[in-house]
């Protein structure tokens, strides 16, 4: 569910950086987790 969260929010150029930077993929699943939580 996190990666499909990630690229609706992100769309396709946030799934290619995603992949490209680790970080940026990192950051997206901790936002998903804030917003699943909340």
């Amino acid at each position: 569910m996190g990666e499909n969260a990630i690229e609706m929010t992100l769309g396709s150029n946030g799934k290619s950086r995603g992949r490209s930077c680790p970080v940026q993929a990192s950051e997206a699943k901790s936002m998903d987790h804030a917003s699943g939580a909340s």
